[in-house]
């Protein structure tokens, strides 16, 4: 359950996630130089690209929340969904007394590390942190997009219903339609990424 009745009392939240992809290839050199010819020479490369195992992505959560006259609710060093963990961190702030004497200022700070087992397709989308507390914009969603559609494969099957609702309100999202909205704070869609932004498009 989340800490929302205690909402006004989280001074700070904040956190990220990290994606690390790890295609699985290398490059060995090839041992020649390149030709001569125009022809060949349009097709030549001078690597030849070994795919040595399946692609991999680790994910590295990290978070800070701070609250005053109780402890924060922080995320559970565990597996998480697709997500299996491989290593974390946790540090506590000594808790900080007010000037009267019976409440603390309350801080932690956390970094864990997951990795994918499930498929990886960056175009399945990111789940990003969830938050202690939820927003009114989440309950709306919820009714909205509750039961839009969902995947058949990515980390989103096993996610929570905060990103399967944020993966069905991507369905709506329209780049020719500039009334397009999406507010969903715990998964990031894949419609967001551009196959031609790194290659000078």
């Amino acid at each position: 359950m989340k800490d929302t009745n205690k909402a006004i009392s989280y001074d700070q939240i904040s956190g990220e996630s990290e994606y690390t992809f790890d295609p699985g290839r290398f490059a060995l050199p090839v041992a020649e130089l390149p030709p001569t010819d125009p022809q060949e020479l349009a097709n030549w490369s001078p690597v030849v690209m070994v795919q040595a195992y399946a692609p991999q992505m680790k994910r590295t959560s990290r978070f800070y929340e701070k609250k005053t006259g109780t402890p924060p609710q922080i995320p559970t060093p565990k597996d998480a969904g697709a997500f299996q963990i491989l290593s974390g961190t946790l540090v506590f702030d000594a808790p900080k007394a007010h000037a009267n004497g019976t409440k603390f200022d309350w801080g932690v700070a956390g970094e864990y590390t997951f990795i994918q087992a499930v498929r990886v397709d960056p175009k399945d989308g990111f789940l990003l942190n969830g938050l202690p507390i939820e927003l009114e914009t989440q309950r709306q969603n919820a009714i909205q997009y509750g039961q839009g559609a969902a995947p058949s494969a990515g980390p989103v099957v096993q996610a929570g219903q905060d990103a399967k609702v944020g993966y069905a309100q991507a369905q709506y999202i329209s780049f020719s339609d500039p009334r397009y909205a999406y507010n969903t704070p715990t998964y990031f869609p894949g419609q967001f990424l551009n196959d031609d932004l790194l290659n000078g498009t």
